[in-house]
């Protein structure tokens, strides 16, 4: 989901002003929940959130 909120105009720079490091803290767990609830796997709905925060830390 993040992944193609960053693909729309304007909010690259948004995320950028953001500490991305507070964003995962606070909304993890919330991810986590989603991303269980598409793919029915705990290790890989953890594996695909800390990889797109890890993404979003890079640019």
């Amino acid at each position: 989901m993040i992944c193609i909120i960053l693909e729309m105009e304007g909010f690259m720079m948004l995320f950028n002003e953001l500490n991305i490091e507070d964003l995962y803290k606070e909304y993890k767990n919330y991810c986590i929940s989603i991303a269980y609830y598409l793919l029915g796997s705990m290790t890989d709905a953890e594996d695909i959130v800390q990889d797109t925060f890890l993404k979003l830390k890079e640019h």
